[in-house]
């Protein structure tokens, strides 16, 4: 089984990744800390080195190779910013779709990423609801849910 995760930064990708893969006993894999251990570079280095662009191209470099990884992905906010990464990703890809005002982040948090630093979450919602609904198999809506909540739906409904 191969779930992934999409949806906003700071929506929760990670954080229910990991413990929706210990409640189906599945591995976890984190495209960004994979992105950073292939590249020795964080993505946020990439993107202020080298540009949103060159970080694109490898992080679906990235993608490509996890398709014999069985187990829950927790992607990076902007994967759907590249439509043919839908084509890498075979398995059920889930959106965890939430208000954008209800990501509670900190200034710190906004200023180490430079896309949300520079669009702001209303703006990325914005340019990229409409490829979420279009990668998605199943939405799930985690508004004022707690993570249990959203793993126990989630879990229904795969």
């Amino acid at each position: 089984m191969r779930l992934y995760l999409i949806g906003l930064p700071g929506s929760g990708k990670t954080r229910i990744g990991k413990k929706l893969s210990k409640v189906l006993n599945l591995e976890f894999l984190d495209l960004d800390q994979e992105f950073q251990k292939v590249y020795n570079r964080t993505p946020n280095e990439v993107i202020r080195e080298d540009g949103e662009e060159r970080f694109r191209i490898l992080e679906s470099e990235i993608l490509r190779e996890t398709k014999n990884f069985d187990g829950v992905i927790s992607t990076g906010g902007g994967i759907v910013v590249k439509g043919e990464n839908k084509h890498f990703m075979r398995g059920l890809v889930i959106y965890l779709e939430i208000a954008p005002d209800l990501i509670k982040l900190s200034d710190d948090e906004i200023s180490s990423r430079p896309i949300l630093e520079e669009k702001g979450l209303l703006k990325l919602f914005m340019e990229r609801e409409c490829a979420y609904l279009g990668f998605s198999d199943l939405i799930i809506t985690i508004d004022h849910k707690s993570d249990d909540e959203v793993i126990r739906e989630i879990i229904k409904k795969i």
